[in-house]
């Protein structure tokens, strides 16, 4: 896998929409761009913040990944066509000045407040198979309880896992994290959320307090993306 760090994308410093951000993996096949921002937008990044990038066959072995530049972005080119990616996004420490956020820590900006820290987890389906099933072992992720792909109209179940363990109480969403409906998960971490036709972003959000002057929490989103044919 070649070294992320060394590729020069645009670096995002600033953002004061107020629609939570996701990452994720684009399945643009052969490339396979890691994007950050809304689900129907991508936003430049630095590519330092991409801690973890592995893409899955079938069976559930990693595969051999080339990591190259595209356009602001950067996609992943495994060696042969994967059932599964998963990433890991750290978006690093955030405060707001002025009403205004910002891509620090609140100690090192006077009177800034609402500091955070902020990590991002994708997963991408391709082809559905047992390792889209499996956990991956993401501080916060969205295993489905099936193998097998969804139809048009049905009810996906998903597990939501906080540090391998189910977490009750979590909002599922489909469509973003602005869903004014979301489905909350049960003492078991399981929700279930119909799907339909076309390209599927469900997503889950959690926070915990964050131990250090930095910042007052650790913000985490997961989301799953795939197709439903």
């Amino acid at each position: 896998m070649r070294p992320i760090s060394v590729l020069g994308l645009a670096i995002l410093t600033c953002v004061t929409t107020a629609r939570a951000h996701d990452a994720w993996v684009e399945p643009e096949g052969p490339r396979y761009a890691v994007s950050y921002g809304h689900s129907d937008r991508s936003d430049p990044y630095e590519a330092k913040k991409i801690k973890k990038l592995v893409a899955y066959d079938a069976a559930g072995k990693v595969l051999q990944t080339t990591l190259v530049a595209d356009g602001e972005r950067l996609a992943a080119e495994p060696a042969t066509k994967p059932a599964m990616l998963v990433l890991d996004f750290d978006n690093g420490f955030w405060c707001k000045v002025d009403g205004k956020s910002r891509n620090q820590p609140k100690t090192e900006i006077p009177g800034a407040t609402d500091g955070s820290r902020s990590w991002k987890f994708g997963k991408t389906i391709v082809l559905w198979s047992g390792a889209a099933s499996r956990p991956t072992g993401q501080k916060l992720e969205l295993v489905p309880v099936a193998d097998a792909a969804p139809r048009d109209g049905e009810a996906l179940v998903v597990t939501v896992l906080y540090e391998g363990k189910p977490l009750a109480g979590a909002k599922v969403t489909l469509g973003g994290h602005d869903d004014d409906k979301p489905v909350v998960t049960g003492d078991d971490g399981k929700a279930s959320v119909v799907v339909h036709r076309g390209r599927q972003m469900i997503g889950v959000s959690h926070s915990v307090p964050w131990d250090g002057p930095e910042a007052d929490k650790l913000n985490m989103a997961a989301n799953l993306l795939f197709v439903v044919r």
